[in-house]
Order: C-alpha cells, then sequence, then structure tokens
C-alpha cells in the first residue's frame, strides 16, 4: 500500500513538473531551431532476469536542430522483489530526419546510478527458560543499496507520442539484472 501510494505521489510530481515546461513546438517557421528546451515523460514495464517491474521517468533535455537530444533524467521503479529505486541517469536521444513523414523514428540511450531501497525482514527467535518455548518476531527494516542503470532502447515518435522498447541492464539487491522494457512518452 505504501509503495502504490509512492508510486501515484511520484507520478503526480512529475506530471506537475511538467506544467512548468516549455513547449518546444511553438514557433511557425519551417526551419529547425538551433536549441530548444524538452520535458519527456516515459512510463513503462520492464520484464527480465531476477525483475518484473513497473517505471517511470522525466527527462529534462535540450534539443540541437531538432534532431539530437541531451538530458539528465530521473525516474521512480517498483518490482516484484519489493524492491523501490530511483535511477539517475545522462540521456541521448537522436530522432532519424524523415520530414515527409509524420512519423519519425528514434533511437534513446541512457546510462547512470540506481539507488534501491529493499524491505528485509529478519527473523529472530528467543528462547526463554521459564515457559520452555521459543518465541519468535519479525524485525523488519529498510536496506539502501546503490546500482547502476543502463538502457539502449529504440522505437518511434509522432507528434508529442513515442513508443520505445529495448533492453536495460540494472543492478540492485538481487545483483544484475537484464531484460527488456516498453515505455509510452509523451515530449513537451
Amino acid at each position: 500500500m505504501k509503495k502504490s501510494i509512492l508510486f501515484v505521489l511520484a507520478a503526480a510530481l512529475l506530471t506537475c513538473s511538467s506544467a512548468f515546461a516549455q513547449n518546444s513546438s511553438t514557433q511557425n517557421d519551417v526551419t529547425p531551431k538551433k536549441l530548444s528546451y524538452n520535458f519527456i515523460m516515459e512510463f513503462g514495464n520492464y520484464f527480465g532476469s531476477k525483475t518484473v517491474g513497473l517505471t517511470g521517468v522525466a527527462i529534462n533535455s535540450l534539443s540541437i536542430k531538432d534532431q539530437n537530444l541531451i538530458g539528465i533524467g530521473v525516474g521512480y521503479e517498483m518490482d516484484v522483489n519489493d524492491q523501490t529505486a530511483i535511477p539517475l541517469f545522462f540521456n541521448f536521444r537522436h530522432y532519424f530526419d524523415r520530414p515527409e513523414r509524420k512519423v519519425t523514428p528514434l533511437v534513446n540511450l541512457a546510462a547512470g546510478a540506481r539507488l534501491c531501497f529493499t524491505d528485509r525482514h529478519a527473523w529472530t527467535e528467543i528462547y526463554d527458560p521459564i515457559t520452555g518455548y521459543y518465541t519468535s518476531f519479525d524485525e523488519s527494516y529498510t536496506e539502501f543499496i546503490p546500482g547502476l542503470y543502463a538502457s539502449m532502447t529504440a522505437g518511434f515518435k509522432a507528434k508529442a507520442f513515442s513508443l520505445t522498447s529495448g533492453f536495460f541492464c540494472k543492478s540492485g539487491s538481487e545483483g544484475f539484472a537484464t531484460g527488456i522494457e516498453v515505455k509510452v512518452g509523451f515530449t513537451f
């Protein structure tokens, strides 16, 4: 319950911060801009070795000639291992130039750190010599584990909507996990 509330709050925070983002497509001329700001939000699932989960990321980036985006991203992840993670990463995107089409192919690379928080439980049994019984109790605590985050995806962009899928490599409480992620995104 706590994790789902935290995920909803993180999604609301990312959504509210997009209200302050500038729209990069407000000019009427056809010439490409040399430098502009983009705010990208992506949500999706990831499936892989040792992990299955949900992810949401927000990327603040600068667009160079509307084709290359360089930015810094932050996200929030939850997976089946009772693990919550916050990836902090550098992001590079390249949009392939296709002026005759409304759908633009893209390549997305991300690399950085991953801050993992895992709930741990330690069962402790204490022997009571008077009664002759063992008393056990659960000691719960949260463990912090720093890790690595990397992804390489490809997909397409149609106006503000994007769909990407590709490979990821993450580390956390279960060691390194690799797999496939699928994300739906919006550019502001």
